[in-house]
């Protein structure tokens, strides 16, 4: 069994609902393709490459978002104090998802959910540390003593 324990969430939470949400929708944003890089390098090198150019490979992309489309939801927009990013192929590489799930001609090279499987548990991670780095950095965050900011990983904050 696999099992992830983090620690000073709560407080996270709090400083961020604490911020103008201008502030924390770019501090957010920033940790979002911070963590998603390890993940956009996977697909880029899984992805099954074809013979000349352009490559799929070489357009893998994070990209900030305002709204995304949800299987369930339909179109979500993205609240303020939020922040959404997209993972994969750039927009003009959307023959990707045939790449993913085949086609009836054409077996499937799956090269997204494999980057996600492999990189999910490590991008919560990565994204909390990004976060308290940009909080810590910028004074948002202190110890319970107040005594001033602290790091990623003391004072309650570490993952």
């Amino acid at each position: 069994m696999i099992g992830m324990r983090f620690e000073g969430v709560v407080e996270l939470a709090r400083t961020l609902r604490a911020l103008p949400d201008r502030v924390s929708t770019k501090v957010l944003r920033a940790a979002l393709e911070e963590a998603a890089e390890p993940m956009r390098d996977s697909m880029a090198t899984t992805v099954h490459r074809a013979p000349g150019r352009p490559d799929i490979a070489d357009h893998m992309i994070v990209k900030g978002v305002n709204r995304y489309e949800d299987v369930d939801l339909g179109v979500v927009v993205v609240e303020p104090g939020s922040a959404a990013v997209t993972v994969g192929p750039a927009k003009g590489y959307f023959w990707g998802s045939f790449l993913e799930f085949g086609t009836p001609r054409a077996r499937p090279f799956p090269f997204m959910r494999p980057a996600f499987d492999q990189h999910a548990a490590g991008a919560l991670s990565d994204l909390a540390a990004s976060i308290w780095r940009a909080l810590a950095g910028a004074g948002q965050i202190r110890t319970g003593t107040g005594s001033g900011p602290v790091s990623g990983g003391s004072g309650g904050s570490t993952l």
